[in-house]
């Protein structure tokens, strides 16, 4: 338990620090190609994930981006993608299916995030083998994520500014957690090499992978542009 909710303080403030980022950085970006464009520097709505949070029904939110969502994914890129991508060794699995799961998202907001944050979850799977930790610790990082919010801004605005206060406090916790934990422990993180027969070009050229990148990619561009 203890660990658990380590990984969750820890996780929660990289996801908050990689998120503030890069919508900073997108906003410069969209002001740039406002202003390229002959509109002038317009910063924009660049995080569709706030206009969902602020414009959806707080119980179907919830239900699925706390509940179901977690689930299904977890499923998805970690438990499924395992014998795919095993051969390849520890790191490729972890990485790999990090990378797929961020581009599942389908924004360029969550993309970086949900890369680190597939990347722990993908190495608590193959570590343990066990989706059980996996999936709690993914419903847990999506409650404090999405579903706080969503509750404060339906049924307590007025309690917002707490939540504000908890989630700075948490960004930092977070970082010092991480980065204590990355200097202590990652000498201990051992890896076996994959299979003598499998290939990064194998793991990456293939007909399913191309064209799963090119459909999210594309995902991504239109959601960029459209919001």
């Amino acid at each position: 338990a203890k660990q658990i909710f380590t990984l969750l303080i820890a996780l929660f403030g990289m996801m908050y620090v990689l998120n503030i980022g890069t919508t900073f950085i997108l906003s410069f970006i969209s002001a740039g190609i406002s202003f390229i464009s002959g509109k002038g520097f317009d910063f924009g709505s660049v995080n569709p994930v706030s206009e969902i949070l602020l414009n959806s029904n707080p119980g179907y939110l919830i239900a699925i981006a706390v509940l179901i969502g977690p689930m299904i994914e977890e499923i998805m890129f970690r438990k499924l993608l395992l014998p795919i991508l095993e051969p390849f060794g520890g790191k490729a699995y972890i990485f790999m299916s990090a990378f797929l799961f961020s581009l599942f998202h389908g924004n360029l907001n969550q993309i970086p995030y949900a890369f680190v944050v597939g990347v722990v979850l993908g190495a608590v799977y193959w570590f343990t083998h066990d989706l059980r930790y996996t999936i709690l610790l993914h419903i847990m990082l999506n409650f404090l994520g999405s579903g706080v919010s969503v509750l404060l801004l339906n049924f307590a605005p007025e309690l917002a500014w707490v939540w504000t206060v908890a989630i700075l406090v948490l960004m930092v916790a977070g970082i010092v957690i991480a980065a204590r934990w990355w200097i202590r422990h990652k000498k201990e993180l051992v890896f076996l090499p994959g299979a003598v027969y499998a290939s990064r070009q194998d793991m990456l050229v293939n007909p399913g992978m191309i064209s799963y990148m090119v459909l999210t990619g594309l995902i991504v561009i239109f959601t960029f542009f459209a919001y």
